[in-house]
């Protein structure tokens, strides 16, 4: 029986949008546990909400915290995405911690899931493939594990589903690589980076390529409808009657907080909520204001 927990990473800006959402990953996707990895600041934001499991984004592992990734990319990287690339390890790192069984399914805090959808062909695990692609993702994956780009579409795609042990195995791989300067993986995963690149680095195209190339047997792709522009449709302030009308045409649906509507006082409220995280996050990251509410 292929049993499983969902994995969720989120910022300030999509707490509103998930939770929203769990309800539908439960009914939908059907996992074991729920996850929430986030800043412990943002706990309250889930009071209301049971059976979940939230994790302080910086006690997930002993090593990998919010500063330290920040200090390593402050010393190597112009652009910064300090919470981009630590969410990215966040999803990553938990196969490493005390909260991992056999599998988990990394899913995207702004995401939804309208219908049914299943991860599993027997013992095989079933990647969405997508058109997307990036050259800087597989420039850091081959600096990396020597791999290029192995297969013809993208492992992009708002979600994936993990085996501990491989998700292991890579990370060991990639720690070990000593031509990489850095101590831990994640800080390997930053410095192989070029240092120019505004986003260099994939968790989903690098698990997904270790795969195809160590264990094609047990991955199978498959296509389903998704979207990403739902916050342009009905802004982030949807409803169930909004998502019931876009379950007749796709699978997923995500709602970008930085895509706003065309007018009315959605895109306002929308607008105002994007700019107060933007606020809240960059004191955040100052040291200054390190215990701003």
């Amino acid at each position: 029986m292929n049993e499983f927990d969902v994995v969720i990473c989120t910022a300030l800006k999509d707490c509103n949008v998930l939770k929203k959402s769990i309800f539908y990953i439960r009914k939908n996707i059907s996992p074991q546990n729920i996850y929430i990895i986030t800043d412990v600041r943002n706990f309250r934001r889930f009071n209301l909400i049971k059976d979940i499991i939230l994790i302080d984004e910086n006690k997930l592992l002993p090593d990998l915290t919010f500063s330290k990734v920040k200090a390593t990319i402050d010393d190597h990287l112009i652009n910064k995405g300090y919470g981009w690339y630590f969410q990215q390890f966040l999803k990553m790192g938990f196969a490493l911690s005390e909260y991992a069984k056999k599998k988990y399914l990394i899913w995207d805090a702004d995401t939804i899931p309208l219908n049914e959808i299943t991860f599993f062909k027997d013992d095989r695990h079933i990647f969405t493939a997508k058109k997307e692609y990036h050259r800087a993702y597989f420039d850091t994956l081959e600096r990396l594990i020597g791999y290029k780009k192995e297969f013809v579409k993208s492992f992009i795609s708002e979600h994936m589903m993990v085996d501990v042990d491989i998700m292991k195995e890579l990370i060991a791989q990639i720690e070990n690589n000593k031509q990489i300067k850095g101590e831990k993986w994640f800080d390997k995963c930053i410095y192989a980076i070029d240092k120019e690149e505004k986003n260099g680095f994939s968790e989903f195209e690098t698990y997904g390529t270790y795969c195809i190339v160590n264990y094609p047997s047990l991955i199978e792709t498959r296509t389903i409808q998704t979207y990403r522009g739902g916050s342009k449709i009905f802004s982030i302030y949807f409803n169930s009657d909004n998502l019931d009308e876009l379950a007749k045409e796709f699978d997923t649906i995500s709602f970008e907080v930085n895509q706003f509507p065309i007018g009315g006082v959605k895109r306002i409220r929308q607008k105002i909520h994007y700019f107060r995280c933007k606020i809240i996050m960059k004191l955040r990251y100052s040291t200054k204001f390190l215990f701003f509410k």
